[in-house]
């Protein structure tokens, strides 16, 4: 990053400390130890963290301590070692992750690029089967249409049935009634004078008045 020993520690813009050393820290590939030195009252905390600056024309780098506050216990070392104060990316830092990130945002849309001209035609291709889909759904339409035409048509001969032809059915239903009470009464003739089927009916006596007419009383 350009930090070199001898660089100037700043606490909010004040210059307090220099950087003492710097060194990979032993058994931890990768992790680099910055070790400062800052004057004695320099207000530093649990919540006192350590960024990177750089100089306007020079670009030389320094450390820069600030506090968001959140603790204000001062830091203390433990077990012999000096205290810890954890380093957060600058603003530099975070500017160049977000250059990548743009680079790559870049890239994935060039990617893309290439795929629209094919995405458009899929898109095409849905659109037709859209209007395929709404031509089929008029075509079923208009046969229920039809359908229920034809249903209405059924419903009219039948009404028209019951109007025209239903009265003549009870007509014939009525004299077929009044021909079975007739022979009923037939049949209930027979039963209490069978020979009058064979002789016909007895002859009613004459009455006062009629020829053959006597009475038996004188």
């Amino acid at each position: 990053a350009g930090l070199k020993v001898e660089a100037p520690v700043l606490y909010r813009g004040v210059h307090v400390g220099r950087v003492e050393s710097i060194a990979i820290e032993p058994g931890m590939s990768g992790r680099i130890n910055i070790r400062i030195g800052v004057q004695e009252g320099t207000p530093v905390t649990k919540s006192t963290y350590a960024q990177l600056g750089y100089q306007g024309v020079t670009g030389l780098a320094y450390v820069s301590l600030n506090d968001d506050g959140s603790s204000a216990e001062l830091l203390s070392a433990a077990g012999g070692e000096p205290p810890r104060i954890g380093l957060r990316p600058s603003v530099f830092d975070s500017g160049l992750d977000m250059i990548a990130t743009i680079g790559e945002l870049a890239e994935r849309l060039r990617s893309g690029a290439k795929d629209f001209p094919s995405l458009v035609g899929d898109a095409r291709g849905a659109f037709a089967s859209l209007g395929a889909l709404s031509h089929k759904l008029e075509e079923r339409s208009l046969a229920f249409d039809r359908m229920s035409t034809s249903l209405e048509e059924v419903g009219n001969a039948a009404r028209s049935f019951n109007d025209e032809t239903l009265p003549r059915f009870n007509s014939l239903v009525e004299q077929l009634n009044r021909d079975t009470r007739a022979l009923d009464r037939v049949l209930n003739a027979l039963d209490e004078n069978p020979q009058s089927f064979v002789f016909g009916a007895p002859r009613k006596k004459p009455g006062p008045g009629e020829p053959g007419f006597s009475d038996g009383g004188r």
